[in-house]
């Protein structure tokens, strides 16, 4: 699904390196058995990533809490990535991941 499959550790030396700037992304987290919780998209990764979810640690969304890795991938056409990203899930999985039931 993600052009890049590598799972990055939640932590905050990588979270800190892969959202220096603020430019468009699409992104899936998991939780600690590797199930995908969520699959988002911005158009500004530093204040996502940064602002609204590591200072907060989730605040604003508990069910993303269970965060431990996750997946990026940097892209300008993010709504179109994050609806394919999103329709893929549903087609292996059959739903939604389950951060991603609560928005729907």
């Amino acid at each position: 699904m993600f052009k890049e499959e590598e799972l990055l550790p939640w932590d905050k030396d990588t979270v800190h390196i892969v959202a220096q700037k603020p430019i468009g992304a699409v992104y899936a987290l998991y939780d600690k058995k590797g199930e995908c919780i969520y699959i988002g998209k911005t158009s500004d990764l530093k204040d996502r990533f940064i602002s609204k979810y590591w200072n907060t640690n989730f605040s604003e969304d508990p069910c993303k809490k269970d965060t431990v890795t996750f997946k990026l991938e940097y892209t300008e056409d993010y709504d179109r990535r994050e609806d394919f990203l999103l329709r893929e899930h549903i087609r292996i999985h059959g739903k939604l991941p389950r951060c991603n039931q609560k928005m729907a």
